[in-house]
Formats: structure tokens, sequence, C-alpha cells
């Protein structure tokens, strides 16, 4: 369990519970994956350990921790309650796999995640070095009624479907072939059942063990495969307008800094560690490459772009005085402009040097 945590005891839960009127429980902290029944009330697992904390005297945020297994787990050890899945959304376990694939020290903390809508049943995933994740290949986590799987799929020509049949040659003690779009395709013998209360753990374990056994092999055969393998567009060209979406605690404040870096500055290798990649964060954010603002439901046109401020009288007995500000948008362009102008007298001060 998360160092943070250590605070809760089965005492610190219940009272929180009893303190907690359902009713009054914000829409977006109703929580939709995981739950605790305490008395025959459910109460939402995330809510329920911040509204603890408060009594404990803690500051604590559910971007502070997360509910994956670990977590879980610690609580259920501390408090004696169990922590049960509401729901068995797949999105809901993806997001809760993309927490726990950040978290971990293994290869697949630097695996990308595509895209996965509110109702999908599948979902592609690229490796560490972005070359298995394309059509040709790649990793994907896909639903069959309620039973999720951990496969690899060849598509593109038959051709190209061909090549990975004959080289891949025999296979790990725990992978199999099974027939895909008149083809053949791997995956992880066993599926998992939907309502696994380790589901995400379970998924990042059969994919790891995939990588750690095939993806060395499967990187060679798309080498040798020339101009037939063709790079991931969607990671060679990503966005730069993006929305992170999803359930507290899924990594998204966590996400946010990495994209940043990544958009800011194309020339850093983003697959380092976190702590190198928040130091070229904080180098960012202080020569002004990124801001970082939280829209809050409060935040209005005066605090984004422009407005009237009133100003705290210097003396005693002064009046209040109001004064237009920039807001952080306006700011932002501001700050653009005069650094292009320091830019175009620093290129015209050197020109005169050099004559």
């Amino acid at each position: 369990m998360d160092k943070q945590l250590n605070f809760i005891t089965k005492q610190l839960i219940e009272q929180a519970a009893n303190n907690i009127n359902l009713d009054d429980i914000p829409k977006n902290r109703e929580g939709k994956s995981y739950a605790v029944t305490i008395n025959g009330i459910e109460y939402p697992f995330k809510y329920l350990i911040t509204e603890a904390a408060k009594l404990a005297g803690i500051e604590l945020t559910p971007q502070d921790f997360g509910n994956n297994a670990n977590n879980r787990k610690g609580f259920e050890e501390a408090t004696g309650y169990k922590c049960i899945r509401k729901v068995s959304l797949f999105y809901d376990i993806i997001q809760e796999l993309k927490a726990l694939l950040h978290e971990c020290d293994s290869v697949l903390r630097n695996f990308k995640i595509h895209n996965v809508e509110i109702d999908s049943t599948w979902v592609w995933i690229s490796d560490h070095v972005n070359k298995i994740g394309e059509e040709n290949c790649h990793y994907e986590i896909r639903k069959i009624n309620q039973t999720i799987y951990v496969e690899v799929h060849f598509e593109g020509t038959s051709a190209n479907k061909q090549k990975f049949y004959n080289d891949i040659g025999d296979l790990p003690a725990e992978l199999s072939w099974f027939k895909w779009k008149n083809y053949k395709s791997l995956r992880y013998k066993d599926g998992i059942d939907i309502n696994d209360d380790d589901i995400a753990e379970s998924i990042k374990e059969e994919l790891l063990y995939i990588e750690n056994s095939l993806g060395d092999k499967l990187r060679n055969i798309m080498d040798s495969n020339g101009n037939n393998s063709k790079p991931n567009k969607e990671l060679i060209s990503f966005p730069l307008n993006q929305i992170l979406y999803g359930p507290p605690g899924t990594g998204k404040t966590y996400n946010s800094v990495k994209e940043a870096v990544r958009i800011a500055n194309p020339d850093f290798d983003i697959n380092q560690d976190w702590n190198t990649i928040k130091i070229e964060y904080d180098r960012l954010v202080e020569e002004k490459q990124i801001v970082f603002t939280t829209f809050h439901q409060s935040m209005n046109y005066e605090d984004f772009v422009e407005g009237i401020k009133p100003q705290e009288p210097k003396e005693e007995g002064q009046s209040v005085t109001y004064k237009i500000e920039d807001g952080i948008f306006k700011q932002i362009f501001t700050d653009i402009s005069f650094m292009q102008i320091i830019f175009k007298l620093t290129l015209w001060r050197m020109r005169v040097v050099t004559k």
C-alpha cells in the first residue's frame, strides 16, 4: 500500500463512513470502479479514504493515490473490509491498467496504451521502443463476453502474417495460436474473468510474460520485413492538442507532465525515469515553456484572458483601486512576444559585432 495511506485503520474508516451523507457526495466523486460495503451501505473507495484522511488531519486528494491492487489489498488488511469492483466496464479496467503500468518498475512502464472509448471492447498497446504497435504487429487487450484476453495480433498483408507464423517457431509455454481474420494470431492461453478482483494486475503479468518471452523475436522479424513494417503514425505525429480523461486516480495529471515535456522539447528522451522527466518539466516551467493551470468551475474570462482586478490599498484609509491585469492565457502570449523581441535583438547585436 502507498506510504501516504499508512494512516488507514478500521476505526478511522468506520468513523468516516458514519460522517458521510451519500446524498451529498459530488457526482465526480461517486466512484465508478471500486466500493467498500460497511454495515450494508456501499461507499466509493477513494472518497471514503479521503474523508478518513480529513479526520486524521491529513491533506489527501484522489489524485494522490490509485485504486490499484496493491492499495486495495493494503486497505483490506488494515480494515478487514473488502474493496469490491462496482462495475466491470472494459474502459475502467484499461484506465486502471494505465495507472498500474506507470507505477511499475519493469519495461511495461514505457508501454503506450492507445486510445480507448467508453464502449470499447479492445485496445492496442505499443512496446517501449514504439516498434510493436502498428498494424502488422501489435499487442492487444480484448474482451470477449465476460473474459479478457491478452494477445499479439498480426494483420496487414497475407505475406506479412505468414512470415510471422513461419519465423516465430516454437511458442513459449503459456502462448497459443488462435484464428483471427482468416489467419492466426497469438494469445495468452487462459483468459481472465472480467470480475477478477486483481484483473489489471493479471493483465499486466500476462503482458509482461509475452514481452519477456517473445518481444525481441517479434521486433527482429519486423526488422527483417524491411519496408513491409510501416511506422506507427500515431506515435510519431501526435496531436499537440490533447485531452486526457478518465476516473480520478488514473494518471491524468501524471501523464500531463510527460506529454507537456514531449511537446515542449521533442528532442528530450521521454522514455527515461520519472524523476528525470520531472526535472526537465520543472526546467521548462521555469523558462515559461510550460504553464500549468486548473480550469476550476469559478474560472472566468477575467482570470483567463484579461480583467479588472481590485488592488489592495498601500496605506490604511486609502480607497480600493482597480487595475487591468492579464489573465494566464494572455500572459503566455505576452511572454512569447517578449522572448521573440529579445531573440531578434540578440541576432541584431551578433550581426553588428561580426561586421
